[in-house]
């Protein structure tokens, strides 16, 4: 799960907010499990946080780790930045975050 989808369920003010409820509830009605890492829990948690507040921020981390949302720890083992995965970054116009589990 991105960031954007993170935020977007927060916000009601969000033009993707509907669009994102929708997904997540079809989502628990399918028993499909929601993925996210560390590094797009904290990209959320900082984008929550400036945008909607401390308080906000603090409440969707805390609801989203006591919820079944599956957060992935990318360690160094995980994470290998080289010269190649650097290129696709710059070429595809991909932020690094979004494309983490490409490694």
């Amino acid at each position: 799960m991105d960031t954007s989808a993170h935020y977007a369920l927060v916000d009601a003010n969000d033009p993707d907010h509907a669009r994102a409820v929708r997904h997540l509830q079809s989502i628990a009605h399918q028993s499909y499990a929601l993925v996210t890492s560390n590094f797009i829990l904290s990209e959320a948690y900082t984008l929550l946080r400036y945008r909607l507040g401390w308080g906000e921020a603090q409440r969707y981390v805390t609801e989203l780790r006591n919820g079944s949302t599956q957060v992935l720890r990318v360690t160094t083992v995980f994470f290998a930045f080289d010269s190649h995965f650097s290129t696709f970054c710059t070429s595809s116009g991909q932020a690094f975050t979004d494309i983490q589990f490409l490694v």
